[in-house]
């Protein structure tokens, strides 16, 4: 190998060194650089604003739905009361309707008695028939009345099914909403651990490279001392044409050669040393780096495998399971539906009670008059059978209508305060019920709103999960390529290591050429030393080993040795 191939390789080690060390310097900061979103991250996002609007969600079903039963247990015992009132002006009503029946009957008979009595008994005759029509009348009209009241019984009975539908439906609605609240949790819980590891691993990558940066450190010395090494091969002299015996210019030339490549021989064994320490650093982390970054790969197609697969085939993925809990939520909102209908249902039968109510007292108020008016025959009864002795056998009779008119005017009267006091009552209770039903519903719609909002969240979270499936990353964009540059780049340095160790040992070789060559001419001039004698080869000698330490160091400013004359 002669002078000017040791330059050229010298040269191209320096720039491949210098190239690779520039390429880390730049891909270092770049990997270190977190930011740049990634699925992992993506989906976490997307999970913890799932568990955020679930736990609102659930909280306020909690609030609305919870208890809902007992809630209206004191109207609905209040209501249970007034159905007992209502039992009790029903015998009331049978009571009239039985007196009226008897009254009926025994008018039946005084007419037989008034007609058998003849012309005489005409007069009576026309004053019971009355009476029996009037009978006739409180029997339509308790007829009436037990109707009247069936109906309202009905309707209160419908008020109480209906609102065991409105139970139904909120149970329905708090065991969708909580079948979607667990789903919901399950999968955050089960989707999140794993992700939680993935992010700590991906996370422990960023230490080693930091470490394996340090290695980086040695460029400034590496680079300083090829480039004394170029400078200093650069003045080389030629020795190709040497006299025999050799002149004094050929020794000076010889042993200038000599030193130069001794001394570029030990700058170089530092050079290799340095390298081989920015290697180790560099080597030691970059595994641990690589380690890492095999175990995230495994994490990520595990995870790809069980959370993000195909939902057609992997009934435990997220977008089955999501899309699963979104059919539950669409369920759900059409319970609410079905709800609201429900209670407008509820708020008509309760407006009906109130109106069958009322129809029931205006019939009961048709009652008093007949009531009066049967006074009124019984009073022209019995002045007709004192003044007639042809009818004294109906005096029995005219006594027991008497009797039955005051139990049926009492009767009229204990139904006129129960009434009263029902109407009075009922329409207050349906007023707070229908009140708390508005409230309700109120509720219910604001509810309803928030479910609408909460389940437009979950078709957001699976249009973005569907995003994250199609290219699932941990790293930011570029971080893969970017290793793999660092890793081409370490084994480039590796392989420069390498190939200047054969070279330091070639330079060690070609300096044991010269000195044999030299030895070769104190033989052929009777010498064993030479001094060079050359003072500008001299002075460049001297300075060549200032700039170099004893160990083959570099000075890093070379100014302290003074400025080097080249030839």
């Amino acid at each position: 190998m002669n002078n000017t191939e040791i330059r050229a390789k010298i040269k191209d080690y320096s720039s491949q060194i210098e190239k690779n060390f520039m390429l880390l310097s730049d891909k270092f900061p770049t990997l270190l650089n977190k930011q740049g979103g990634t699925s992992l991250e993506e989906i976490r996002d997307v999970l913890t604003k799932l568990g955020d609007g679930n736990s609102v969600e659930s909280e306020k079903e909690k609030n609305m739905l919870s208890g809902y039963g007992s809630k209206y247990s004191s109207l609905f015992d209040e209501l249970n009361q007034r159905i007992k009132d209502l039992e009790e002006v029903n015998s009331h009503v049978k009571d009239i309707k039985s007196d009226s029946e008897e009254m009926e009957l025994i008018a039946l008979n005084a007419m037989v008695i008034s007609i058998k009595s003849g012309e005489k008994g005409r007069a009576f005759s026309a004053i019971t028939e009355n009476l029996k029509r009037l009978s006739t009348d409180m029997i339509l009209y308790s007829n009436n009345l037990i109707s009247e009241e069936k109906q309202l019984l009905d309707s209160i009975t419908s008020v109480q099914q209906i609102f065991g539908g409105i139970v139904d439906s909120q149970k329905q609605l708090s065991s969708l909403g909580s079948t979607g609240a667990s789903g919901i949790s399950s999968l955050i819980q089960r989707a999140s651990e794993p992700l939680d590891e993935m992010k700590s691993l991906t996370d422990s990558v960023y230490k080693p490279i930091q470490a394996a940066m340090e290695g980086i450190q040695q460029q400034d010395i590496i680079r300083q001392a090829l480039e004394h090494v170029q400078l200093y091969l650069e003045q080389i002299c030629d020795t190709e044409d040497i006299s025999s015996p050799a002149s004094d210019q050929d020794l000076d030339n010889l042993t200038f050669n000599i030193t130069v490549l001794q001394l570029c021989e030990r700058i170089l064994n530092n050079v290799e040393s340095a390298l081989q320490k920015s290697e180790t650093i560099f080597k030691n982390n970059w595994n641990n780096v690589t380690s890492i970054l095999e175990s995230v790969e495994r994490q990520k197609n595990s995870y790809m495998a069980t959370f993000l697969g195909d939902p057609a085939s992997n009934p435990d993925s997220m977008l089955a399971v999501l899309n699963s809990i979104i059919d539950k939520f669409q369920g759900m909102l059409g319970e609410f539906a079905h709800y609201q209908l429900v209670q407008k249902d509820l708020v008509r039968t309760c407006q009906n009670i109130n109106e069958k109510a009322r129809t029931m007292y205006a019939v009961f108020e048709n009652l008093g008059p007949v009531v009066n008016r049967l006074h009124h025959v019984r009073i022209l009864q019995q002045i007709e059978v004192a003044k007639n002795t042809a009818i004294s056998d109906v005096r029995d009779s005219v006594t027991d209508m008497e009797k039955l008119i005051q139990s049926a005017n009492g009767s009229l009267d204990n139904m006129r305060a129960l009434i009263g006091n029902f109407i009075e009552q009922i329409g207050t209770l349906l007023s707070s019920f229908t009140y708390s039903i508005a409230q309700d519903n109120a509720e219910m719609a604001d509810l309803r709103n928030s479910k609408n909002a909460y389940f437009n969240s979950l078709k957001d979270a699976e249009g973005r999960l569907h995003g994250c499936i199609q290219n699932f990353s941990v790293f930011p964009t570029g971080f893969a390529k970017e290793c793999r540059d660092v890793s081409d780049s370490l084994s480039s340095i590796e392989g420069i290591q390498s190939k200047l160790s054969s070279f330091i040992q070639e330079l060690h070789s070609r300096s044991e050429a010269l000195v044999q060559e030299r030895n070769q001419a104190f033989s052929e001039r009777q010498i064993s030393s030479w001094t060079i004698k050359d003072p500008k080869l001299n002075d460049i000698q001297n300075k060549f080993k200032a700039l170099s330490g004893q160990d083959g160091s570099v000075q890093r400013d070379m100014n302290d040795v003074g400025e080097i004359t080249l030839f």
